[in-house]
């Protein structure tokens, strides 16, 4: 036969080891296989020609056989007719040479599947004493459940170790006898009395925990009632005993919850090596290692046949294991991947960190029996499998002609239903060629259809827009007429208000012979007057006189009524070439603001608008709405006395109220306000303390944007009437009643001043961060800090 050690030295080919339940391959594969995989130059011409079968049994080798004959493969028919003559004549001379090969030391299994291989035999391994330590608990207390199938998995692989396999010493622990200090005991016994030569199985099947915040993982052993690690056995532990034992090999089968926490490592797969060296390799290396049920997660009570998923195919391989040896490695081969396709779990196996693996492996040993062999007459079991073939074979002919009449008859069939199908086809074809048709025409007729109401609707709109032009010109020719009587009753009110403008006092032009004119005013007001308008650059509104030293509400009411102003004559300072002191020269504008708008300007080029002055920093609305009307951002002309000026100053100016003196009477002469809404502002500028702004209107129930624009040019502000409220000496009363401020506003404001003490200023209010920004804005105006 062929060199099977070199032969699995080049390729480990897995067709030269054959076991009883592994799968079976045909001559001609092997062959094949061979071929391709080995080097030609360690394969004698006799190992090419002549394959060794002895690894084969009997019964595999008679359905290679009937394969053989099926196929006509002569040659292969030829080596297993003289492999099977050799093996009758072995079985004939069977029975007088038991108690020989007994004595001798008996390979692995009947026939040998290794034959050839120098398999070390039982005598050479010094194998000691077998040990087995069984767990299983079932009836739980306190928080944890009772399981169903933990005692049965323990007892059904006790069964089948003292039934089948080398077991010398059980120790077992079931339900109520396996306590916490119980099971530390027997793990202490095994400590103290397992030699050198012995081998130690251990296993555990309950209730396992894994505490994430310590990394450990426990049994649960039958006293444990609460979820306590004081109660549990830990793995750490466990590793100490299994550590502690002296045995040659020690294997634990661990069926828990999180028992992959005995290792933590990737899983170990153990190839078979070459055969003269591997169980003497094997069995010579210490080895601490464990099979569990799972990695770090739960795994199942139920399965099949009352076990768990786990121990029903650990049961069964130890069950229908034929070999004289089974080591852990090919048990955890064959249980892992029907576990893993039958359950939620992942089978683990690996050595047990930290306790003295060498790399063997725990083997299971089937204790000794006689081997048995049936002779059979080799020449009448030929002539059997020769009739099989033939009968096969007639089949297949029979099989075969038998398809191939119903292969024609289908053949036939699709011809008629392919020239069927393309009869339908063109009748189809047809069909669509005259919808088509039909449909072309209808298309057609609809167009024309739309051709002619598309003429009719446009004859329609040529009458309708002859019709809307007649109208339009009437409408034009009326409002024409409307507009032209509408300009003579507005030239004959011009008219009238120039009459009447022209007996008042225009206030950026008079001079101060001019003011001692107006009832009121003497000598000393007409000096303070122009002196005031000159630093100005002129009066914007009429309320600017109570600025003016000694005027106050009841002299300005006096005169009011005799005064008018030009605001083209207010004379404008250009933002944008202007320097600090003429800035500063003006009464509104303090020196911080002089200088921020200046800097502003050398920071960011020239101002586009007036408006953009409210980018600069100490700019509020307040003292924007007082400075703007006096500055621009470009030189403009400022109106000088001509004819068209003497003509202006002569027109009726239009009503204006000032917003923070006004009362409701007067509100309901302007367009747009009446009783309800003037009202409604009065209320709200009393509750604010006077508007610093038109726009505030809009906050006003009723009030829009565009009513405001509209009622612009009849409102004046004067920031001077406007109510403040002392943040130093007010109460959070007072600060509440504001409609800008909140309680928590005003408690905040107050609770700052009683602890820090008073304010310097109103911006501290924003600087400690009492207010929002937005806040801040609006309710400044109306807040003083002396």
């Amino acid at each position: 036969g062929a060199d099977i050690n070199v032969l699995n030295g080049y390729g480990r080919l897995p067709i030269f080891y054959v076991q009883g339940r592994r799968r079976k391959y045909e001559i001609q594969k092997l062959l094949e296989e061979a071929a391709k995989k080995v080097k030609p130059e360690v394969i004698s011409t006799k190992a090419a020609s002549q394959p060794d079968l002895s690894f084969f049994s009997t019964a595999e080798l008679k359905e290679m056989y009937k394969q053989a004959i099926t196929e006509k493969d002569e040659q292969n028919i030829s080596l297993i007719q003289k492999e099977l003559a050799v093996r009758s004549a072995i079985s004939n001379s069977a029975a007088t040479t038991t108690a020989s090969t007994t004595a001798a030391g008996q390979l692995r299994g009947s026939g040998d599947p290794l034959k050839g291989l120098n398999v070390a035999r039982v005598t050479d391994m010094k194998v000691g004493k077998y040990y087995a330590l069984l767990i299983g608990i079932d009836n739980y207390n306190g928080v944890w459940n009772q399981l169903n199938n933990a005692v049965n998995d323990a007892r059904s692989i006790e069964d089948i170790l003292k039934s089948k396999y080398k077991f010398d010493n059980f120790s077992t622990l079931y339900n109520e006898q396996a306590t916490r200090s119980t099971i530390i005991k027997k793990m202490e016994w095994l400590v103290e009395n397992v030699k050198d030569e012995d081998n130690v199985f251990i296993y555990y099947s309950g209730h396992g925990d894994f505490k994430e915040n310590l990394n450990k993982g426990y049994w649960v052993p039958f006293d444990a009632t609460t979820k306590s690690t004081a109660e549990y056995i830990s793995n750490n532990d466990i590793q100490t005993y299994l550590g502690g034992i002296r045995s040659k090999h020690t294997l634990l089968v661990s069926d828990a919850c999180f028992s992959g926490d005995l290792f933590r490592g990737q899983t170990i797969s153990v190839p078979f090596e070459d055969s003269e060296k591997y169980y003497k390799k094997i069995h010579a290396l210490s080895s601490r290692k464990a099979i569990t049920s799972g990695g770090l997660e739960p795994v199942m009570d139920g399965g099949r046949d009352g076990h768990s998923v786990f121990a029903y195919y650990f049961l069964k391989n130890l069950r229908n294991n034929e070999n004289k040896y089974y080591d852990a490695t090919e048990l955890y081969n064959d249980i892992k991947i029907p576990v893993t396709n039958n359950s939620d779990q992942s089978p683990r196996f690996q050595p047990i960190k930290n306790t003295g693996d060498e790399g063997g492996q725990f083997v299971f040993i089937i204790k000794d029996s006689p081997p048995t062999e049936i002779a059979i007459n080799n020449n009448a079991e030929i002539e059997r499998l020769n009739a099989e073939a033939k009968m096969i074979e007639e089949a297949r002919l029979k099989a075969t002609a038998q398809a191939k009449a119903e292969e024609e008859a289908h053949q036939k069939a699709a011809t008629q239903a392919k020239a069927e199908e393309e009869a339908r086809l063109k009748a189809a074809a047809q069909a669509k060629a005259e919808e088509e048709a039909r449909l072309k025409a209808a298309a057609q007729a609809k167009a024309e259809e739309e051709a002619r109401l598309k003429a009719a609707a446009q004859a329609k709109a040529v009458e309708e827009e002859a019709r809307k032009r007649e109208a339009a010109e009437a409408a034009r020719k009326t409002e024409a007429k409307a507009a032209e009587l509408e300009q003579l009753k507005s030239e004959v009110e011009r008219l009238k208000n120039d009459v009447k403008e022209s007996n008042l006092l225009e206030l950026n032009s008079a001079t101060k012979k001019d003011f001692k004119e107006i009832e009121g005013l003497d000598g000393v007001f007409s000096e303070r007057i122009a002196k005031y308008r000159d630093l100005l650059g002129g009066f914007t509104k009429k309320e600017q006189l109570m600025e003016v030293s000694g005027i106050d509400g009841s002299l300005f009411k006096r005169i009011n009524s005799q005064i008018r102003i030009d605001k083209r004559r207010v004379r404008k300072i250009n933002i944008n070439t202007c320097s600090n002191f003429q800035l500063l020269k003006h009464p509104y504008i303090s020196s911080n603001v002089a200088d921020a708008i200046i800097s502003y300007r050398n920071q960011h080029g020239k101002y586009t608008s007036v408006s953009d002055i409210k980018n600069v920093t100490l700019m509020n609305e307040a003292l924007y709405v007082k400075i703007a009307p006096y500055l621009s951002e470009k030189d403009e002309n400022i109106l000088v006395e001509s004819k068209s000026a003497k003509e202006a100053d002569k027109r009726v100016a239009p009503l204006v109220l000032e917003l923070n003196s006004t009362n409701k009477t007067e509100l309901k002469k302007l367009e747009g306000i009446g009783a309800g809404l003037s009202d409604k502002v009065i209320k709200f500028r009393d509750l604010l303390g006077g508007f610093v702004s038109k726009e505030q209107l809009t906050e006003v129930d009723g009030f829009n944007n565009s009513l405001v624009n509209k009622l612009a040019d009849n409102l004046e502000v004067d920031l001077l009437k406007v109510r403040k409220i002392n943040l130093n000496a007010c109460s959070s009363y007072q600060l509440a009643k504001h409609p800008y401020l909140t309680l928590d506003n005003a408690n905040a404001i107050i609770g700052h001043r009683e602890k820090k003490g008073n304010y310097a200023s109103v911006a501290d209010i924003k600087r400690e961060g009492l207010v929002s920004d937005a806040v801040y804005l609006k309710i400044m105006p109306y807040l003083t800090a002396p």
